[in-house]
């Protein structure tokens, strides 16, 4: 239905991010499938150490019946998050040049600063 992406037009030859490619829907694109696999992922590690030691012993050679006994015991916690993010930037052809085969893009995301339609995720 429609590209995973699309080279850049004269307009966006200068654009740092991806220009996904989403047709227009009554003003709401559709899900990109790659756009989807791109938006980002959590990882996360979790670890738990618990140790615990005992000592026992036996002190005769200073008093008869004279023993030591000791317990030392720790916690330890660790957690670490990383959380990436990138909300995608859909594009749709505003217009299409057949004899020189060149094209111009519609940018379909909210504008910033705007209050028009946004995105739909599924």
């Amino acid at each position: 239905m429609f590209p995973a992406y699309f080279p850049a037009d004269s307009a966006n030859r200068d654009t740092k991010h991806i220009l996904f490619g989403a047709p227009a829907d009554q003003g709401v694109p559709y899900n990109n499938p790659y756009a989807l696999l791109l938006r980002g992922h959590k990882t996360s590690s979790e670890s738990r150490v618990l140790a615990q030691i005992e000592l026992n012993q036996g002190l005769n050679f200073i008093t008869n019946g004279l023993n030591f006994h000791g317990i030392f015991s720790t916690n330890r916690y660790s957690y670490f998050d990383s959380n990436l993010a990138y909300k995608p930037f859909y594009y749709n052809v505003g217009s299409y040049n057949k004899t020189n085969n060149t094209y111009t893009l519609t940018w379909l995301n909210q504008k910033p600063g705007s209050t028009s339609f946004l995105p739909r995720y599924v």
